[in-house]
């Protein structure tokens, strides 16, 4: 979200952008599990809200285009098996018909080149040469911007000795998350709940959000991030057959799964944000954004976005004054 957010930016007020993603499509960690056309899960971000008057602004757009959409499923509170209390209504929103789907509206109006791990920046007369992970060039650019978890920004923003200083500072947060699917339809009065006294902190059904095709009642659950982080090399199907067992005893039933998978997000939640919108080496014309910059929030990635392609444009502008 934040790498898009700021190409797109950049690409609107007229200057060239290639963006290069890791991954064969675009979306990070607001990607969309899918099995055999029948099953998905939202397997990272579960929604997203808007506080900003700027991203509300955005966030309609996007409803206009019709990749995105309230969410309106009834969200509790568990503990035990039981419900202690139904949150207050808030406005919840999600892409539409996955999550990942705003992520790919964005990159409609770039050049994203997907299944390229870019792995070098190397600083010659005053620009920036990308080589990929073969040691392939991938072409000269006037400026970078890094839009990774921190540990995966270090090697390309080493040449900015402020830069890696504040990156290496960052600490995050790992999650497992579990993906479940019910031959028949879990029997509960919600769509989705904080849950309480769990390795588990969170649990969703998918099939709840616009848009979803599911055969199967599917779920999605996560865990915290103390529990997390103690199970971290833990094999995935050792963490989901545990997170299952936690998820029926959450939620007070005792059927058993007919899709079971597990999935680690090593980098997922900033532990303490930098409270800064993005960060910027004016020397050298390198940059970061993401999430961890403001919170843990599709908010605070696309705001962290744009915050650096304003950045960026304010380097042209002195460059062209």
């Amino acid at each position: 979200m934040a790498g898009l957010a700021c190409a797109a930016q950049l690409r609107a007020a007229g200057v060239s952008v290639s963006v290069f993603d890791k991954g064969r499509r675009p979306g990070g960690r607001m990607s969309t599990r899918a099995v055999d056309d029948r099953l998905s899960f939202d397997h990272g971000c579960q929604y997203f809200s808007a506080n900003d008057p700027i991203f509300e602004r955005q966030v309609q757009l996007w409803i206009d285009a019709g990749v995105a959409s309230v969410w309106s499923g009834n969200v509790a509170d568990l503990e035990d098996g039981r419900i202690t209390r139904k949150q207050t209504a808030r406005a919840r929103y999600v892409g539409v018909p996955e999550m990942a789907s705003v992520c790919s509206h964005l990159a409609t109006k770039v050049d994203v080149r997907g299944g390229v791990d870019v792995n070098e920046a190397q600083r010659m007369d005053n620009k920036w040469n990308l080589l990929n992970d073969k040691g392939t060039p991938l072409g000269q650019f006037d400026a970078v911007i890094v839009a990774t978890p921190p540990a995966q920004a270090e090697k390309l923003i080493s040449r900015s000795s402020y830069l890696l200083a504040v990156v290496q500072s960052v600490k995050m947060s790992s999650c497992w998350t579990v993906m479940l699917a019910f031959q028949k339809r879990v029997g509960c009065s919600f769509e989705a709940a904080v849950v309480h006294n769990s390795p588990l902190s969170w649990i969703a059904r998918n099939g709840s959000k616009t848009g979803r095709i599911n055969t199967t009642d599917c779920w999605v659950g996560q865990a915290r991030a103390a529990w997390s982080a103690q199970r971290l090399e833990a094999s995935r199907d050792e963490i989901a057959a545990e997170l299952a067992d936690e998820f029926c005893k959450a939620v007070g039933i005792s059927a058993k799964p007919n899709y079971l998978a597990g999935h680690r997000w090593k980098y997922a939640i900033p532990s303490t944000p930098l409270d800064k919108q993005c960060l910027f080496d004016d020397t050298l014309n390198v940059g970061l954004c993401g999430d961890w910059c403001l919170g843990n929030r599709v908010e605070a990635a696309w705001l962290s976005g744009t915050a650096a392609a304003d950045r960026v444009l304010s380097r042209v502008a002195k460059t062209a004054g």
